[in-house]
């Protein structure tokens, strides 16, 4: 019917030119046109639509260009909250290689592994990584991601090929997840009794996992932002077949322009689709030839209430506080990332679409290794972090620029305890081997300083001590952390105590 009346049009329009005036001829051209295949189609073609090209710079400068989301190379922006898992059914050739290495380990170093009825057993204390090597510093990869702790011979790796697993008692924690992300864990008691585990950071179900004589599955939500413990009891060990994580929903990040109405409006990547979706449709139109510029910012990661961002694109950052209120003036790795981006004078009638190019705001430490040249064992507390100056607990983002202004320091005006870092044994190692340190996150986050006082923008000098009990003693050494730059340390502890810190 629709092509029919197309055809009609056609045929009678000579006849309308000659006897219609040109206001009659238009309203029924317009009355023919909404009769179209696709109206829809037709009236979009009088609108511009808002499209963004997102660009990501890492924390030295060097560009990602994320507009397909599809590279593994992005540090800000990219999908938080991945979906993981871990299948201990057979321990990895390259990780049987360690473990025998190792097993294997002579003087000086310290083998960390025995290898009994095809099950390999912890010789020492555990409170990190499983790791294995002549000099126990490689990490397995099959357990990558999980942080154990647990007395000597706590942990066993059965290897036996009918009942593969990991068989421990004492704790096991996973990193880095979000709230709303599931946990699910495959769980056996290795003998006939039942037994159970307890659960921390859980939001719904019983914190209690149940071991049977027969292989379970559980699955607990996690309530909060951050890790997901599970304790056995002291006097038991327990099976662990496979672990499950979820994927969690993208932040993405937050717009703002007033020149459109958009508020703290929330833009995720569809996958599906290929596109970047702002609010609940893909693009924000506008009619064509319509004049006037587009001042556009945003923030990464989106929060719902976190930020007031006035159309002048300055947007007021508050510290997200640790646990412990003496770490109010720094941020976990764990807890938050903050990037900007902005493009103003955009030109509504611009062919192009607006570029986004998202930089990090803050600036960061990374403790990489510590190196036991001591000669003996070193039992290293923590680090513990003064700001010479101040720290912050908040101060403004000018989002166009990346300048910091209105800082407010912490009552305190330093950090006088360790960050989240459990105390670790050292035993001495050979010249040049490292141990990573125990920490949730080993990379800590600041705001900068103000962007008015000399040397390069948002400077932020700090001492670290590295918290020893050796004769009480503190190591300590200066350092200047500057915006959007990440500043990795090594940390070496010679035979006199002298410490030599190796930056990347």
């Amino acid at each position: 019917m629709t092509k029919r009346i197309k055809y009609i049009a056609s045929a009678i329009l000579p006849l309308l030119q000659e006897r219609v005036g040109v206001r009659l001829l238009g309203g029924l051209l317009l009355l023919l046109a909404s009769c179209s295949d696709n109206p829809a189609l037709e009236q979009a073609d009088d609108r511009v639509q808002l499209n963004l090209d997102v660009v990501e710079t890492g924390w030295h400068g060097e560009t990602f260009g994320v507009s397909t989301r599809s590279g593994e190379t992005l540090e800000g922006l990219r999908a938080i909250g991945a979906a993981r898992s871990w299948n201990f059914a057979s321990i990895p050739a390259a990780d049987v290689t360690a473990l025998d290495e190792s097993k294997n380990a002579k003087s000086p170093n310290t083998p960390l592994w025995t290898y009994e009825d095809n099950t390999y057993t912890s010789l020492t204390e555990v409170n990190n990584t499983l790791k294995g090597g002549t000099a126990g510093t490689t990490e397995l990869t099959y357990t990558a991601g999980l942080v154990f702790s647990a007395a000597a011979r706590g942990i066993h790796l059965v290897n036996d090929g009918s009942d593969n697993c990991i068989r421990f008692t004492g704790v096991l924690t996973i990193l880095n997840l979000k709230a709303g992300q599931e946990v699910t864990v495959v769980v056996k008691s290795p003998t006939g009794e039942a037994r159970t585990m307890t659960a921390s950071n859980v939001a719904s179900g019983s914190p209690v996992i149940p071991a049977t004589p027969d292989k379970t599955s559980q699955t607990r939500t996690v309530a909060n932002d951050g890790s997901l413990t599970l304790t056995t009891p002291a006097d038991a060990d327990i099976n662990i077949y496979t672990i499950s994580v979820s994927k969690a929903e993208d932040d993405g990040f937050g717009l703002y322009c007033s020149e459109l109405s958009i508020s703290n409006t929330q833009v995720t990547w569809d996958n599906t689709n290929g596109k970047w979706k702002i609010g609940g449709d893909y693009n924000t139109y506008w009619r064509r030839n319509q004049s006037g510029d587009l001042n556009i910012y945003a923030y990464a990661p989106y929060k719902a209430a976190a930020y007031t961002i006035p159309a002048t694109g300055q947007l007021t950052f508050q510290a997200e506080h640790h646990s412990m209120p003496t770490y109010s003036t720094f941020l976990s790795g764990n807890n938050v990332d903050l990037l900007y981006a902005s493009q103003t004078g955009y030109a509504r009638n611009s062919s192009e679409s607006a570029v986004l190019t998202f930089r990090h705001a803050l600036a960061k430490i990374t403790f990489g290794t510590i190196t036991n040249n001591t000669g003996g064992t070193l039992n290293i507390k923590g680090f513990t972090i003064r700001g010479r100056s101040n720290l912050y607990d908040s101060a403004t983002l000018d989002l166009a620029t990346g300048k910091w202004s209105g800082h407010v320091a912490n009552a305190v005006g330093y950090v006088s305890t360790p960050p989240p870092f459990a105390s670790v044994v050292i035993p001495p190692l050979a010249d040049k081997e490292t141990i990573i340190p125990t920490m949730p996150s080993r990379e800590l986050s600041f705001i900068p300083g103000p962007n008015d006082i000399p040397g390069p923008n948002g400077t932020l000098p700090i001492t670290i001590e590295v918290n020893s009990d050796v004769a009480n003693e503190a190591f300590s050494f200066d350092v200047t952390l500057e915006q959007g730059k990440n500043k990795t340390y090594n940390i070496t502890i010679g035979k006199n105590y002298e410490v030599v810190i190796v930056e990347e």
